[in-house]
């Protein structure tokens, strides 16, 4: 079990903080909706412990490193590996001579 947190849904806490499920996301600068939260956290005495059920581990450095490698097998094939890379280069300068 986590923390969960209520965030602005803008930038990046948005991304990872799913509204009502670990954390409730609010527009930004709007004093109401925030009161309103915070009031619903003390009117719902249900809501803080099933926010915080729904809070994922934090990533591992390792599986980190695996999304990232994932991330690039998929933007170059390992097949044509660094043909492609070089290939890829030479266009790119082309574009800025």
């Amino acid at each position: 079990m986590g923390i969960p947190i209520i965030a602005s849904a803008h930038g990046a806490l948005c991304e990872k903080v799913r509204d009502g499920v670990d954390g409730l996301l609010l527009p930004p600068g709007d004093v109401a909706a925030w009161r309103a939260a915070m009031q619903r956290l003390l009117d719902e005495p249900d809501l803080l412990p099933r926010l915080r059920a729904g809070v994922r581990p934090p990533m591992t450095m390792e599986q980190h490193v695996d999304r990232l490698e994932a991330l690039y097998a998929g933007c170059v094939p390992i097949s044509s590996g660094l043909a492609a890379l070089q290939d890829n280069c030479e266009q790119l300068s082309c574009n800025y001579r």
